[in-house]
């Protein structure tokens, strides 16, 4: 599990991320923090990983499958599923009549119709599709409507403002957006962060100035449920018409990419 070196290290930037967040060192603070935090959850996951591997067909990998670190879970179900599936099947053997094995059973084949309506989701998020209709509010109350900006090449972007990615991203966007903007080049960035004080700190930083959307609400975001988004970044560019002509492509490849498409008509 975490050293004692890193969970004093972890433990010395959180308080120091706490007393910055009225300051200008606050993102970089928050940089460092996640830094050490995401090697701290890598080196608790690997510990966990090597238990599993070892022991399918204990009842304490039940407990180890379901661990978190910092309220948040070692294991993704969708991410991890081979592992859920291979203690389901060990268990099963050992333990055919145990309450807590049936009932993991049942769990894992949710998990697994879960997986199979998200593929079904995506392929209907295929280039050549028609972009599903988001018509909601933005974080200034401003009316969005994708339908809004036919006859534009639009970006829509999954982001979190905490994740330093997405950041470094949004800055390659900003520089895109600056240039071809007045092309006919939009964006709508959606936000699955839950700190919108963060989230509008961020946007100000940042000079952000497209369309912004947050509907994330106690863990949960709708469109973000919609688009099948499970990690971020994770973008859509549209053609003028309406659909969907690349699905998260490399940013160091969009500017290309949305020049290709403007030349459309």
């Amino acid at each position: 599990m975490a050293s004692r070196k890193q969970k004093a290290r972890l433990d010395s930037l959180t308080i120091i991320f706490r007393n910055s967040q009225e300051t200008p060192e606050y993102m970089a603070n928050r940089i460092r923090l996640d830094s050490v935090f995401n090697s701290v959850m890598e080196e608790r996951r690997d510990a966990a990983t090597k238990f599993l591997h070892k022991n399918p067909g204990s009842l304490a990998s039940l407990l180890i499958i379901n661990s978190q670190f910092s309220n948040i879970p070692l294991f993704n179900e969708e991410h991890d599923i081979v592992f859920y599936k291979l203690l389901d099947s060990c268990l099963a053997k050992s333990y055919p009549q145990n309450k807590l094995v049936l009932g993991y059973h049942l769990r894992v084949n949710e998990i697994e119709n879960k997986i199979k309506k998200r593929i079904e989701v995506k392929k209907m998020l295929l280039p050549g599709a028609i972009m599903p209709a988001i018509e909601t509010i933005s974080i200034d109350g401003q009316p969005v409507s994708l339908s809004s900006l036919n006859g534009k090449v639009v970006l829509v972007n999954f982001w979190e403002a905490g994740n330093p990615v997405c950041r470094e991203k949004n800055q390659e966007l900003y520089r895109i957006y600056k240039r071809i903007h007045n092309k006919g080049f939009e964006v709508i960035e959606i936000s699955l962060d839950e700190n919108r004080d963060l989230l509008r700190d961020v946007i100000k930083q940042d000079r952000i100035t497209w369309r912004q959307i947050n509907d994330f609400d106690k863990g949960y975001s709708e469109i973000g449920h919609r688009f099948n988004i499970i990690s971020v970044p994770y973008s859509f560019l549209i053609d003028r018409h309406g659909k969907i002509a690349f699905v998260n492509p490399s940013f160091d490849k969009l500017d290309k990419k949305i020049k290709l498409l403007l030349k459309r008509r």
